[in-house]
C-alpha cells in the first residue's frame, strides 16, 4: 500500500497500479469482510492509478466492484469520482452526467 501511494505521489501510475494490483492479489479471500479498511483503500488507488494510466476498461471493472462492495457512500466517494473522470475522459458524458447524478442522490 505504502509503495503504491508512494508511486502515486511520484506521478509513476504504471508502477503505482502493478503495487495496488499485487496487494490485492495478496488479499485473503475473505478480504471485504475481514480486511475492509485496506481492501477498500487497495481497489480505490489501483482504479485511480489505472485511470492515470488510461486503462479505462479495468477502471470500469474495478469500480463496479468498490460500488457494489462498498457498506457506506464515504468509501465509494473515490470510485465515483474516477468513474465520472474516466467517463469524461471518455467522451460519454451522457453516462458520466448520469453517475454524477447517481452519487450526488445518495447524498440526499
Amino acid at each position: 500500500m505504502l509503495a503504491g501511494e508512494k508511486a502515486m505521489a511520484l506521478s509513476t501510475f504504471s508502477s503505482a497500479a502493478s503495487y495496488f494490483e499485487t496487494g490485492i492479489k495478496l488479499l485473503s479471500q475473505d478480504h471485504w469482510e475481514n480486511e475492509y479498511d485496506l481492501t477498500i483503500h487497495l481497489y480505490n488507488y489501483y482504479a485511480e492509478a489505472e485511470y492515470c494510466n488510461g486503462n479505462f476498461s479495468e477502471v470500469g471493472k474495478v469500480t463496479k466492484l468498490v460500488l457494489e462492495k462498498a457498506k457506506a457512500f464515504y468509501d465509494q466517494v473515490r470510485a465515483y469520482f474516477v468513474l465520472v473522470k474516466t467517463l469524461s475522459a471518455e467522451e460519454k458524458f451522457h453516462d458520466a452526467i448520469q453517475i454524477g447524478i447517481e452519487a450526488l442522490t445518495l447524498l440526499g
